[in-house]
């Protein structure tokens, strides 16, 4: 599950999704914010077909693929073992995607000339001590709150997250050994639980060994606006808790 934060990586996303899926046979799908992303008129690049094409290469076929010519019935049911054995292949299927997508995206950046983000765009991050974690539209104004804040005093950075699965543990361990605090942005919550992107972030942590606060906020759920003030006393908060 990709997730892209404007247009333009709606479109690039796409592309590499496709090859993403042949390598690993699963299924991608690429998320991005509904109306702010959906219903917003922006320009894009578009890269040239023979571009696309020296890319994706020659289709792989999936061995369960929908065959025209050769029609078949595949069933939907599973025994107990098969299925236990399906699972684990999904499982380690994704535990190779974070490498895979890295060297997928270097690729089409070396083809289109597109910057090559990862599985994380890291802004103002290389001296911060308060990292804001945000997915998709909200992080542009995570990191103009972050510049206001830096004006305050407080260092603070942002970092984007633009894939959920495979979740870049990695990346975001190695951010968090840097950091004094990590504040995620919701705009979703797991109910009776809190922030599904905070539950995330301090699950992956907590498996690479890494103690640091993560702060959530949940806010704009069902598309409202989020302002800036309160991205900035989410972080002030943080601040004024640590003394």
């Amino acid at each position: 599950m990709l997730f892209a934060a404007s247009a333009q990586e709606v479109l690039d996303m796409t592309v590499i999704a496709f090859r993403l899926a042949e390598e690993l046979m699963l299924p991608v799908a690429v998320g991005w914010d509904a109306f702010l992303v959906s219903h917003t008129a922006e320009p894009v690049d578009l890269p040239e077909q023979e571009l696309v094409d020296e890319f994706l290469g020659e289709p792989v076929k999936a061995p369960a693929a929908l065959d025209f010519e050769d029609p078949k019935a595949v069933g939907a049911l599973a025994f107990p073992d098969d299925y236990a054995r399906f699972r684990g292949a999904i499982h380690e299927a994704l535990r190779e995607a974070p490498a895979k997508l890295r060297g997928i995206e270097q690729a089409y950046a070396r083809l289109t000339g597109r910057a090559s983000l990862g599985l994380v765009e890291e802004i103002m991050c290389d001296d911060a001590e308060d990292v804001m974690v945000a997915m998709g539209t909200v992080a542009g104004d995570a990191l103009e709150a972050a510049r206001l804040l830096r004006m305050e005093g407080v260092r603070a950075g942002v970092a984007r997250l633009r894939a959920i699965r495979p979740f870049p543990e990695e990346e975001l361990a190695r951010l968090a050994r840097r950091a004094r605090a990590l504040v995620a942005i919701d705009r979703s919550c797991s109910m009776g639980v809190g922030g599904v992107l905070a539950t995330e972030v301090r699950a992956a942590l907590h498996r690479r060994g890494v103690s640091v606060p993560v702060e959530e906020l949940v806010a704009g759920l069902g598309g409202q606006e989020i302002p800036l003030d309160v991205l900035c006393r989410a972080a002030r908060a943080v601040v004024g808790r640590r003394g």
